[in-house]
């Protein structure tokens, strides 16, 4: 079987359990986009499998990005406005 990569940007904080159902689906190894690869959660996710790489940076920047997304096929983006602010949400889809 074949195995993709997806980057998940927000696989720390409200898509947890997605992570987890693409790493176990088998079909899948996923990239996580965080802000601090030794924050528990970052940590707790990254020990679920081999599959799972957590890669420090940020959703905002693109040079992050572009990391992110090489050697993917696939992405998946949960932005937090709560957490940034509506105006930096704003900059990041015009980015």
């Amino acid at each position: 079987m074949t195995v993709s990569t997806m980057l998940v940007i927000g696989g720390t904080g409200a898509q947890r359990m997605p992570v987890r159902g693409l790493v176990f689906d088998g079909r899948y190894a996923v990239k996580v986009l965080a802000r601090d690869t030794q924050s528990p959660r970052a940590q707790k996710l990254a020990s679920i499998s081999p599959k799972v790489e957590i890669l420090e940076g940020l959703f905002t920047s693109e040079v992050d990005l572009i990391n992110g997304l090489q050697g993917s096929q696939g992405s998946f983006l949960n932005i937090d406005g709560f957490t940034i602010g509506e105006k930096a949400e704003m900059m990041a889809k015009a980015g």
